[in-house]
């Protein structure tokens, strides 16, 4: 899962957005969205009309939103179903770590997403190159460390 200020900022990335023209766009302050750039506020804190007027500019729901599927659709495209769904789960368990909120399963969610990143390489349909962009991006793991 990403950061609050990750997804934030990567979200702005993806929609070519600064803070000043997301604030024209959205009616938000300047500084509070500020706040959500630098980290000191999150935007799984963030109030509902924070959230719903955010979701409205950028033309997404608020799950997209919050999800960060504003732009990891595309990122992710040129995978198979099978692993897509995986990463689906393993971001939203980081999401669940980021809440603290009790979350059990984050390491059959961890353990399953490394096995169909193995699965996929091992079976040609990504490159040992993709395999390890995912692992660092999802598994938060690069080359050289014991699993």
């Amino acid at each position: 899962m990403l950061e609050s200020k990750e997804l934030f900022n990567r979200i702005l990335k993806a929609k070519n957005l600064t803070i000043y023209r997301l604030s024209k766009i959205s009616g938000i302050p300047k500084s509070t969205l500020s706040d959500l750039a630098s980290g000191n506020t999150s935007i799984y804190k963030a109030s509902l009309k924070t959230i719903s007027k955010l979701s409205l500019a950028l033309e997404c729901s608020v799950e997209d939103l919050l999800e960060g599927n504003i732009f990891i659709e595309e990122s992710l495209k040129d995978l198979p179903p099978f692993l897509v769904s995986s990463i689906e789960k393993m971001i939203e368990a980081w999401r669940h770590i980021e809440l603290n909120d009790g979350y059990t399963l984050w390491d059959c969610d961890y353990c399953e997403l490394q096995s169909e990143i193995n699965i996929a390489e091992v079976e040609g349909l990504i490159t040992s190159q993709r395999a390890w962009e995912l692992r660092e991006k999802y598994l938060k793991i690069s080359r050289g460390e014991i699993i």
